[in-house]
């Protein structure tokens, strides 16, 4: 596998960090897209779930955030969550619940008192760890 840097602008990363510690003490959700690995827009959602183990947003929320991407020349780069009280790992729910290996996954983990953040291609419900860069604005 080539070495593939996922990156992420310096307010995005900071974005999502922030939605996430927001939905504390369950896990905050959203989607990141753009252009080849590079992050250009954050699309925060809400965990309707409720759930400090899960998240689950509707159907019609992830598509219109999917069609705002899209309206911006963006793809879906990266589902991202939180992990409120676990590491940076993908569940064996996350694995199972991620579908496209093409979409990375996102986890921010507040097990710590800095927030971790962790980038991962799944493929056949395996992780690979992708390094993430956090680019100056």
């Amino acid at each position: 596998m080539k070495d593939i840097h996922f990156m992420v602008p310096f307010t995005i990363f900071q974005e999502m960090i922030a939605h996430c510690h927001s939905y504390l003490p369950f896990e905050g959700c959203g989607l990141l897209s753009g252009v080849g690995n590079q992050v250009r827009h954050i699309w925060t959602l809400h965990n309707e779930a409720e759930s400090n183990k899960s998240f689950y947003v509707s159907k019609q929320h992830v598509e219109e955030a999917i069609n705002h991407a899209v309206r911006k020349n963006d793809r879906i780069l990266a589902v991202f969550h939180s992990h409120p009280t676990t590491s940076a790992l993908p569940s064996s729910y996350d694995l199972l619940q991620h579908a496209d290996p093409e979409v990375h996954m996102v986890i921010v983990s507040f097990k710590r008192e800095t927030p971790e953040v962790k980038c991962y291609q799944i493929v056949n419900k395996r992780p690979t760890l992708i390094p993430v860069s956090i680019l100056t604005d």
